[in-house]
């Protein structure tokens, strides 16, 4: 399999109405056996203007990681959580059995961010928010934000989340460990070329399992996803 540029699959919304999204269901891959390997249920990219406002809606059994790009929203949660997420903020939410949450976009300029949704490896279990004051992103090397363990935020689903700022030059791909986990590659800014296909900002890529290094051509925030999780074809949603 070549690495590819995934195109979104739907969009909702309107401009006239405050807000858009584009809607991306990364395809899985199947083993022999009939089973998938994608823990990541879905990718949306969102823009909504000053004022607008997501009124209070219910999530279950998903973990959601989110990632403003620019402008600020105000999350508001049934658990009691008031928090102001924008550049450098990282919000994590495991809806768990139930959870409640709204989100409205403050100030004057409009919002651009990505709401990143896992399947956890089990239903049912209690809600959790976790907030990571993330910064910029290292440059020149991987950061590992998210895992089952040992990393600033912890997930209940059977991914490795990295994210990093590169410069012009030639750039490897976090490999270690990684067997031949599928991998999911968010282009938030810049430009960058695998494989001998070039791709730019908001493009999400399916990396191929022999692409080891990229080449930036300007400087790019990237986001990289490794899915580890193995589900029975009858079990996908």
């Amino acid at each position: 399999m070549e690495t590819r540029k995934i195109k979104p699959d739907k969009r909702k919304g309107a401009w006239q109405r405050g807000c858009t999204t584009e809607i991306t269901y990364p395809r899985p891959a199947r083993d022999a056996d009939g089973v998938w390997s994608c823990t990541i249920e879905r990718i949306e990219r969102s823009c909504s203007t000053p004022g607008h406002v997501a009124s209070m809606h219910v999530h279950r059994d998903e973990e959601i990681l989110t990632c403003i790009r620019a402008g600020t929203i105000l999350h508001i949660d049934s658990m009691g959580h008031e928090e102001k997420l924008c550049l450098g903020r990282v919000m994590l939410v495991d809806a768990g059995a139930t959870f409640y949450h709204e989100e409205r976009t403050l100030g004057r300029d409009p919002v651009n961010g990505y709401h990143i949704y896992f399947r956890p490896d089990q239903g049912g279990l209690e809600p959790l928010v976790q907030l990571l004051e993330a910064g910029s992103p290292p440059l020149n090397e991987w950061r590992l934000l998210a895992s089952e363990a040992g990393t600033p935020l912890v997930l209940r689903s059977q991914a490795d989340v990295y994210d990093g700022r590169f410069t012009a030059g030639s750039h490897h791909f976090p490999m270690e460990g990684t067997g031949m986990a599928p991998r999911i590659l968010l282009v938030f800014e810049g430009t960058l070329r695998v494989g001998g296909e070039r791709f730019q900002a908001v493009d999400i890529l399916a990396l191929a399992a022999e692409d080891r290094t990229f080449q930036i051509d300007a400087a790019a925030d990237l986001l990289l996803i490794h899915d580890r999780a193995k589900f029975p074809a009858t079990s996908r949603r």
